[in-house]
């Protein structure tokens, strides 16, 4: 084994019979928020420079550890806080894919190196209410046994605005009214279902259909930050857009709420030539051969 200095600190810890370990966890969410915490009772300095802080609750409850690349799952809970852990990031999804990175230290000398150093990823948050959170952590293994690639299809692969070829950052632009992005606010939303529909009012909007597939970024209101799909776009009276989303936001929309909304597309050969975008930008291979081609018998 090449020395190292977390070598030399395990080495000096396994000379001796009584051990002083403190668990020290760094949690990265995807949008690069980043937490830091131990369960010792003061804060600790690791090496990083960084302060670990007491706090947080974090505790693992269950945990399993297999020899090879088989996974290695962890179980963690913590206490609802208003500083981190809210209910309304675990509802929002903000802590999906989070990574956390747990060190076993020596509490007296935190900044000498780590014991220990295991890396995990949030892939579910099951169980959160108001005082306690809950969640399922997967190892490295878990990672790399998620099958990655394009998908080869007869319908296009690709999402409308895409820069799908970052050599020349070339992708599928189309443009509507001059702009491919609307920056809208919402007028009103449906009584019954306030997450699911809502309507705005603008003159210069692109006719009904225009916006079917594509996607809303929420630059206001409870649901900053967070992007849905769009089920349907149609346009019942003069100036007035209805946009129907694939799935309820998070929370409710209010009037006035901000948003981006994107031109979508339904990834056919036939929408594809109206854009304009057929054939240096189509995504898919609409002459591949289908079933009845593998299972059609000789002559």
């Amino acid at each position: 084994m090449p020395y190292s200095q977390t070598n030399a600190v395990i080495a000096r810890f396994e000379l001796r019979r009584t051990h002083h370990h403190a668990t020290c966890w760094k949690l990265t969410r995807t949008d690069g928020t980043v937490y830091r915490y131990t369960d010792h009772d003061k804060t600790l300095t690791l090496l990083d420079g960084y302060n670990y802080v007491p706090g947080g609750g974090i505790d693992s409850t269950a945990r399993s550890a297999e020899v090879g690349l088989k996974e290695r799952n962890v179980t963690v809970r913590g206490f609802i806080s208003a500083d981190a852990f809210t209910t309304d990031d675990f509802r929002a999804g903000r802590w999906d894919n989070a990574q956390a990175d747990e060190y076993v230290v020596d509490h007296r000398y935190p900044d000498i190196g780590y014991i220990r150093h295991d890396r995990y990823w949030f892939t579910l948050v099951p169980n959160f209410g108001s005082e306690l959170w809950e969640a399922e952590l997967t190892g490295l293994a878990a990672r790399l046994a998620q099958t990655v690639g394009d998908v080869f299809t007869r319908n296009c692969r690709h999402d409308l605005g895409d820069a799908f070829d970052d050599a020349n950052a070339v992708g599928c632009h189309y443009n509507v009214n001059g702009s491919a992005i609307f920056n809208e606010e919402v007028d009103s939303v449906s009584v019954p279902n306030p997450r699911r529909i809502f309507t705005v009012v603008n003159g210069t909007a692109p006719a009904a259909g225009t916006f079917d597939y594509g996607r809303v970024k929420c630059t206001s209101g409870a649901n900053v930050g967070l992007e849905f799909e769009i089920r349907e776009h149609t346009e019942p009276g003069a100036s007035q857009h209805t946009i129907e989303l694939e799935t309820e936001t998070y929370f409710d929309i209010e009037d006035g709420d901000l948003f981006h909304i994107f031109v979508g597309c339904n990834g056919t050969v036939t929408t594809c030539k109206a854009l304009g975008q057929y054939p240096d930008n189509y995504g898919g291979f609409p002459f591949m051969p289908g079933p009845d081609k593998a299972l059609q018998a000789p002559g």
